[in-house]
């Protein structure tokens, strides 16, 4: 559905990023603030939502309603019940749909705060990939040793060395 938008507004980039950064900051402030009814309602008579948003297609209709928006009425845009999950899932998929296009209208000091942060998140989910592939071989290596503690046996009592001096001298 994304790419529908996307591809019908090729020609003017400027429009779909104000469209969709509309979109994302609507369903953002659901997700800050679900039991705010404001926020949930989304009408398309507003004309700055029907200039941006809604000048995006016919699509943005459907799109609002996989986002989890019941249609109420020609004006109104409903967010109901409480499908949070399908909501930022959605905002998910739009964000990296439109990430190429947003990265080409980046000032030169917004594309360098850019390359940092991304290279900032390689170095982060390296060192993740990294911890978690030895949290796995700590724990393979727990396994065999329990196999092998397993294969010794049940523990032998000790016996304790018997002391021939001291205060307990008997």
């Amino acid at each position: 559905m994304m790419q529908a938008i996307i591809e019908a507004n090729r020609d003017d980039e400027a429009k779909l990023l104000e469209g969709t950064e509309l979109l994302l900051k609507l369903t953002h402030n659901i997700s800050k603030n679900p039991t705010e009814s404001k926020f949930r309602t989304i009408r398309s008579s507003i004309p700055k939502i029907q200039k941006t948003l809604f000048s995006l297609g016919a699509v943005v209709s459907y799109l609002l309603q996989a986002l989890g928006f019941l249609k109420v009425d020609d004006e109104h845009y409903v967010f109901v019940g409480d499908y949070f999950k399908v909501l930022r899932k959605g905002q998910l998929v739009i964000e990296q749909a439109m990430a190429p296009i947003r990265i080409k209208h980046l000032s030169p000091e917004e594309r360098v705060k850019w390359n940092q942060i991304e290279g900032a998140k390689r170095i982060h989910a390296e060192q993740q990939r990294e911890k978690k592939e030895i949290m796995e071989n700590m724990k393979r290596m727990q396994a065999n040793d329990r196999k092998e503690k397993a294969q010794d046996g049940p523990a032998k009592a000790s016996i304790a060395n018997k002391l021939s001096f001291g205060a307990n001298v008997v």
